[in-house]
């Protein structure tokens, strides 16, 4: 009997110093919960006092474009203001006017860290803005295009976006924005039936130096013996130069066995494609 209660005695007294050493620790992280609380409310705070004081630096015409389009030039020691009417997050709107400057920067391990974890956000941001004639990364409208390719930004987040621009832009026309270099990169089956389209509308207006775009194009996607057939006629339509002509031959050669093409043949299809565009039409 007394050695059950001396037993018990010792269960009850290990009991409750690990009750105390549960109760201690569960003290401990509440606590740790608290303060890294408080230390997040100081931090966006801060950065609330920062866009206020930003945003209160800006001209006349700068404030009314920030309150009207939700986007304001910083100058390049800030990037781009974005406004409350875009984000009511302070942090992020902080940091996503200095991503719009920075993610061009190669090697920019903040920029791409900040885009993989905020991918969404940044291109709800970008639909938003993405037409307003005021908004570009450097003065140059086509360097926007750049993001589309830019690291961190997640495709299931870009894709539907790029599928929207490619609609209501197409691809190119006289004057190169980019875009085409963002789907010959990246290729996806979601962009073929807007391809074939403007495919179809190439043929009926014999645009032929535009077909020729958008049959490679098609073919980074899908090898297709239909647009392998169409390549072949192109090549060897007489509206086109010599020097075109055995261009598209040598392409075509190599997508009928197999080749991808490389970055080298795409960098000597933009000049192919001046050359035919002046040419074709």
């Amino acid at each position: 009997m007394s050695k059950c209660l001396g037993f018990l005695g010792l269960v009850l007294l290990l009991s409750s110093l690990f009750g105390c050493s549960y109760r201690a620790i569960a003290d401990e992280d509440l606590r740790v919960s608290i303060d890294a609380n408080v230390n997040r409310t100081a931090n966006v705070s801060e950065d609330c006092d920062k866009w206020e004081k930003l945003a209160a630096e800006l001209g006349i015409e700068e404030k009314q474009s920030l309150k009207n389009d939700g986007i304001a030039a910083g100058g390049k020691s800030v990037g781009w203001i974005i406004g409350k009417k875009l984000s009511d997050n302070c942090t992020f709107r902080l940091e996503m006017g200095e991503y719009l400057f920075r993610y061009r920067h190669e090697n920019d391990s903040q920029a791409e860290k900040f885009a993989a974890e905020n991918s969404k956000s940044i291109v709800e941001v970008l639909r938003k803005i993405w037409n307003l004639s005021r908004f570009s990364s450097d003065g140059n409208q086509h360097e926007k295009y750049a993001l589309l390719s830019a690291k961190g930004l997640k495709e299931a987040d870009l894709v539907p976006f790029i599928k929207e621009i490619l609609e209501s832009e197409g691809l190119r026309d006289d004057e190169d924005t980019g875009l085409y270099g963002v789907i010959q990169e990246k290729p996806n089956p979601i962009y073929r039936p807007i391809i074939l389209k403007f495919l179809r509308d190439a043929e009926i207006k014999r645009d032929f130096a535009y077909q020729s775009l958008l049959l490679l194009l098609l073919n980074e996607e899908k090898s297709d013996a239909e647009v392998l057939k169409k390549l072949e006629n192109l090549s060897k339509n007489e509206i086109f130069e010599d020097t075109s002509k055995s261009f598209l031959s040598r392409i075509t050669a190599k997508i009928r066995i197999g080749e991808k093409l490389s970055e080298a043949d795409w960098q000597s299809f933009d000049d192919f494609y001046l050359s035919a565009r002046m040419t074709s039409k």
